[in-house]
């Protein structure tokens, strides 16, 4: 059972030299566990947050946790054998305050699926049968590519919910690097109306435009005044409404949040995504005598995963095009790209290579 696990003695200065490919002993399965084989590690940049490799210890806050994975299990509760699952990063404890009040996507001390000794960095994961999520059919869709679905999908279909996003609903998203080409595409997905993409894209915006945005407006340079002052002209030129709209933050910064309040108006419904709910009380006092209304959300809900799934099962979201995949022997080399990869790009590490030798070499090199 090959495993990329991290020296405790990680300092910035070795990070990724210190990765070790090793074989740790099966595992013996408690009752209600499972062993899974991984299809998939998603190690995904949704929002533009860039992680920068490997550094310190696995204790270190930086260390760069799995955002999911998926996989088939193969041994453990015979209920389970032969069945694909999806694995969320964490899953709410049910016993803090936020849990009890319901909104156990903001729960205090979710439990951490993974031990930062390998994070899931495996060919092979022993799990609770708690932690998993069913995919009843995959049809066309590669199984690894579910593994993206945590935190690169499921948290804006919960954004969406927040917004009660329906059918024909105007729609600004802000984004950074094109990391709102994911909202844009949820939103359209879920039938919005008319979707204005505020971005900042070097090279042009047209993979937005591809996933449904009607109208795009070049972040870049642009203060968050100037920026308003143009979406206002927009919607005056185009005679769309100058209120009511549903109004998505996924920058993951704060030139995103600003710009996010100054296009906020009365009867406007602001979500920062991945935004604690008392980020988004504190936003909220900047708008002063605004009939607007402010969301923080993080994470999703349980009960709506099987949606998420659906959605990108029947490709209503097209996750495929966003995808790309690296052999776990690549898992150096991989960390090094990752704070280099473009707002809109899901990175995963698949094992389809593990268990051919022990070098570091890549599959294709060989």
């Amino acid at each position: 059972m090959p495993d990329s696990s991290i020296s405790e003695n990680a300092t910035q200065e070795t990070n990724t030299k210190l990765l070790e490919l090793a074989e740790p002993p099966v595992p013996e399965l408690n009752t209600g566990e499972v062993l899974v084989e991984i299809a998939g590690c998603s190690v995904s940049q949704p929002f533009n947050s860039k992680w920068h490799t490997v550094t310190a210890t696995p204790k270190n806050e930086s260390f760069p946790p799995i955002h999911g994975i998926s996989g088939r299990v193969v041994a453990g509760d015979q209920a389970w054998i032969g069945q694909d699952v999806l694995v969320p990063p964490s899953i709410p404890c049910g016993e803090c305050r936020k849990c009890q009040a319901g909104r156990v996507n903001h729960c205090l001390s979710p439990k951490l699926i993974f031990d930062v000794l390998h994070n899931g960095f495996a060919s092979h994961v022993p799990l609770s049968t708690e932690y998993l999520y069913a995919i009843n059919e995959l049809k066309r869709t590669p199984l690894e590519n579910l593994s993206a679905i945590p935190l690169s999908v499921a948290p804006l279909f919960q954004a969406a919910q927040c917004a009660s996003l329906n059918a024909g609903d105007n729609v600004i998203v802000i984004g950074e690097n094109g990391s709102g080409v994911f909202m844009v595409h949820m939103a359209k997905a879920l039938g919005a109306g008319n979707v204005i993409a505020v971005d900042s894209v070097e090279n042009g915006f047209q993979k937005i435009l591809s996933y449904g945005a009607d109208i795009t407006v070049n972040i870049n340079g642009n203060s968050p005044a100037k920026v308003d002052e143009d979406v206002k002209n927009i919607r005056k030129q185009k005679e769309l409404p100058q209120s009511g709209w549903k109004i998505f933050n996924v920058s993951g910064n704060d030139a995103g949040k600003e710009t996010a309040l100054r296009l906020t108006g009365d009867t406007d419904i602001l979500i920062l995504v991945g935004c604690s709910e008392e980020e988004a009380e504190s936003a909220k006092q900047k708008l002063t005598a605004s009939e607007s209304t402010i969301i923080g959300t993080q994470g999703c809900l349980p009960e709506l995963y099987p949606q998420v799934m659906d959605m990108v099962i029947s490709r209503r979201f097209r996750i495929g095009p966003f995808v790309l995949t690296r052999p776990m022997s690549w898992i150096r080399e991989f960390f090094m790209e990752l704070p280099k990869s473009p707002g809109d790009i899901l990175l995963v590490l698949t094992t389809d290579d593990f268990g051919l030798d022990y070098t570091w070499e890549p599959k294709s090199c060989r």
